[in-house]
């Protein structure tokens, strides 16, 4: 039962999700929802009705149908074109005589209806659900107009019978109608809303077909894709083994979806093949059921059933103990593994860590036992741990092992951390401290070009040189007056074995000067309204860094360092700017031994404040006729300056072919662009248009004039 009504509320919320009523009215107790369906020489009409008690007045009284033709942008108004009454009980015998294959679904869908409505005591004989859910549907009420609406979705001759289907062919290609349908009954016409649709007349194209994603699992393949705009009452699902060539239909009645959702809150449809043979290569097609008794093709995939479970049958003994430069790791296969395709060797240095270092480059094949890990962690701890991984590339890790290595190397090489040359000379040089365990101490070596030989001129082999146990600080003292303008330094790491690291890369440290630069010349400032360009002429020495931009606004009391540019940098945007505020800017150069130079002459400007504004989005006018007004709204993007906020909203209106003039001001408020015009007069017709003005005086454009026609 619940899939049914999940299924009913599914083709009800299509058939009249474009009627929905405006904001803040009363919906109607009951509605008629209407679909159609183009062709260039008929229009088909599906409508169904979401009262059980209207639906049986409805059948016993019929329908009126009336229909509105468009000509040159005007529609008519709308006559009357059909009345479709239900099939007398005599008709509906003589199809089922003429139906004489009961195991026909148009035979079952046709009986279940006649049965349900004509003969109230019989059950149903297509099988739509499952029995328990048949059970519980049978004791409700709306048993009949249940199933007897889902017959008249999987049948058109069932629809023509139930009067809930009826085709126009007085139509003309390419031109457009809207249709309505009332009961016949006139005194049920305060309890339902009659809902309209427009169709044109011309070649049907699906909207149905989607990407359907696939899950490959053993036993099974799950397909699921997003649901479109096609009213679909249910599913079917084709498979070929053959690429397409032959297709056999999977379920032997339609499968009728529960609802599901995926993450982003998109409707989900999902439907599963447990009949699935491991890597056979299949072509699925999924088949919608329309509300129209025929079947679309809402897409085709591929996809296989994959192996999941992993080869597992592999020992890895724990290593011996090694003081060389490479670790060997050895493992066992405990049984016989045909789908293993090689295996990986992974490193970490805690056993419960997550093993993402993988030691080989290529997997190793299935018949080698061993791998030699030609760098393993002198210092860390080393734990291993070996992975199969099947034809199907299913992973499967072994215990982790420890490896005990005996220290034998190296310390590693230093890295600088800084080093600086103040004006005297003296020289500030701190390395990252080295952290193996037997790490004892430095050698610092330093020549005046980086191609010189270096000599020693410090050895550090106590901790006590260490800063905080994180870096290793030294003191140098070098001569400025030199004909090389810099000094490089290395260092050398020793462990307590006196083994000695490789050397360190050069730091290359400038000699400082004591000259100051040249300032630059700020030469003009070009002006808009959001923002300030400064041309600047580059200072004329040569060991400028950057160039620092001071700025002062009309609100500030001091000068700020605002930004900087690099040394040849010849101009500068500046963006943070409000128009109406004054700005003064100077600049001032700074070398490479961060000396400063004085500061440019200034120069200040105003931006100005922009006259043109694009605010308004989504502006329309359209006729009410129930409440007879003209309702504008629009839509208002907020501004980025306080200066520039929304004052009032300015309604321009035109009365037939003249001049849009001034017709109303509306106050700005937040959450409130709308305005009802009640001024008007009938078979005439208004053109609205619409302007925003901030408190500065600024103005948007008249937006494009929208035409309203007043019957």
């Amino acid at each position: 039962m619940k899939k049914i009504v999940i299924l009913l509320s599914i083709i009800f919320v299509y058939l009249v999700f474009n009627q929905a009523w405006a904001q803040n009215r009363e919906e109607p107790p009951a509605v008629i929802g209407i679909v159609s369906r183009s062709a260039p020489d008929s229009i088909v009409l599906r409508w169904l009705v979401d009262d059980v008690n209207l639906f049986n007045n409805g059948f016993a009284n019929g329908y009126i149908i009336e229909r509105s033709e468009e000509n040159g942008g005007v529609w008519s108004d709308f006559k009357s074109v059909a009345v479709v009454k239900a099939w007398p009980k005599k008709q509906w015998i003589d199809r089922l005589k003429m139906l004489r294959d009961t195991s026909q679904n148009s035979y079952k869908n046709f009986k279940t209806a006649y049965e349900l409505l004509l003969e109230t005591t019989a059950n149903p004989t297509i099988n739509l659900s499952d029995s328990d859910a048949i059970m519980e549907a049978q004791a409700e009420n709306e048993l009949s107009f249940l199933y007897t609406v889902i017959a008249s979705c999987l049948d058109i001759q069932t629809a023509d019978a139930m009067a809930l289907r009826w085709v126009d062919r007085n139509v003309t290609s390419g031109k457009s109608y809207k249709y309505r349908i009332s009961f016949a009954d006139a005194s049920l016409k305060s309890k339902y809303s009659s809902t309209e649709v427009e169709a044109k007349a011309e070649t049907y194209v699906s909207k149905s077909n989607t990407v359907i994603k696939t899950i490959e699992n053993e036993s099974s393949i799950i397909m699921n894709w997003i649901l479109g705009e096609e009213p679909i009452i249910g599913y079917s699902l084709e498979r070929s083994q053959d690429n397409g060539k032959n297709f056999q239909r999977l379920n032997k009645s339609i499968v009728i979806l529960d609802e599901e959702y995926d993450e982003k809150g998109n409707d989900i449809a999902t439907v599963v093949d447990t009949t699935v043979v491991l890597y056979t290569p299949y072509l699925y097609k999924i088949i919608g059921h329309t509300l129209f008794a025929d079947e679309i093709e809402i897409g085709q995939v591929k996809a296989m059933a994959r192996d999941h479970t992993p080869a597992n049958a592999i020992f890895v003994p724990n290593p011996e103990p090694t003081s060389g430069e490479k670790a060997v790791i050895e493992w066992r296969i405990t049984a016989k593994m045909p789908d293993l395709k090689g295996l990986n060797v992974r490193r970490d240095s805690d056993r419960e860590g997550d093993f993402n270092l993988k030691l080989n480059e290529n997997l190793i094949p299935p018949d080698k036992l061993q791998f030699t890990d030609e760098n393993p962690d002198p210092e860390g701890t080393s734990y291993y741990l070996v992975e199969t991984v099947d034809t199907a590339g299913n992973v499967f890790r072994s215990n982790p092992v420890l490896l005990v290595l005996v220290d034998s190397f190296p310390p590693s090489k230093p890295v600088w951390s800084m080093g600086t040359i103040d004006s005297t000379g003296a020289v500030t040089l701190v390395l990252h401290i080295n952290k193996e365990k037997d790490f004892m101490g430095y050698r610092l070596l330093r020549a005046n070009q980086e191609d010189h030989e270096f000599s020693v001129f410090y050895e550090s082999y106590k901790r006590d040189h260490f800063v905080q146990g994180t870096d290793s600080v030294f003191r140098d003292t070098i001569s400025l007056n030199s004909l090389t303008g810099h000094v490089f330094y290395k260092a050398v790491a020793l462990d307590f074995h006196y083994n000695q690291s490789k050397p360190s890369d050069a730091l290359k440290l400038v000699r400082p000067d004591t000259i100051r630069p040249m300032p630059p010349i700020l030469k003009k400032l070009l002006i808009s309204d959001t923002a300030i360009s400064l041309v600047i002429v580059p200072s004329a020495s040569k060991d400028v860094g950057v160039i620092k931009i001071y700025r002062k606004s009309s609100a500030d009391t001091a000068w700020i360092a605002f930004d900087e540019v690099l040394a040849n940098e010849r101009a500068y945007n500046d963006l943070q700017v409000t128009p109406g505020q004054n700005y003064e800017y100077r600049l001032a150069a700074i070398d490479t031994n961060e000396l400063v130079s004085n500061f440019s002459f200034s120069l200040s400007g105003t931006p100005y404040f922009p006259s043109r504004i694009d605010v308004i989005r989504n502006f329309k006018a359209e006729y009410d006729s129930d409440a007879k007004q003209v309702f504008v709204t629009w839509d208002c993007i907020p501004l980025k300056h306080n200066y520039d906020q929304i004052t009032s909203f300015v309604i321009y209106r035109a009365i037939g072919d003249s001049k849009p003039e001034r017709y109303h001001a509306v106050k700005y408020e937040k959450q409130k662009f709308y305005f009802i015009d009640k001024d008007f007069s009938t078979g005439v017709s208004y053109k609205y248009s619409i302007k925003a003005i901030t408190k500065n005086g600024a103005e948007s454009l008249l937006l494009p004039l929208m035409l309203v026609k007043i019957p």
